[in-house]
């Protein structure tokens, strides 16, 4: 397999090869969970999915909410809209907290990125 960059240059960094790996198993850990029916997929699959995904990542933190406790939060949509299934409602919240040697408080062109999914 070869990668490419947007100019069509090989990339031959460790740090570049790394950066495609970890987007092309992105791509297929995406591809595998959209093609996975809904029935094999359920809310408590895919929580698990995700605490597998970061168990050895102690830059993630996951918080869950499950079933009423959605409705006791606020989160009233999705109890309504989730309720009647066979598994139960659930919100899973990953933060993420970037190691100190990644960010600086100092960088003016320091940004947030927010993934909202569903």
């Amino acid at each position: 397999v070869t990668f490419l960059d947007s100019k069509g240059k090989v990339i031959k960094t460790s740090s570049e090869v790394n950066a495609a790996e970890a987007a092309a198993e992105g791509v297929r850990l995406a591809c595998r969970l959209v093609d996975t029916h809904p029935e094999e997929l359920t809310t408590t699959a895919y929580a698990n999915e995700c605490k597998t995904l970061f168990e050895n990542d102690d830059t993630v933190t996951i918080e869950e909410i499950v079933g009423e406790e959605l409705e006791e939060k606020g989160y009233g949509g999705i109890y309504n809209v989730g309720k009647g299934a066979t598994e139960p409602p659930r919100l899973l919240i990953l933060e993420y907290t970037p190691p100190d040697d990644v960010v600086s408080d100092d960088d003016e062109n320091a940004s947030a990125i927010t993934l909202v999914g569903k």
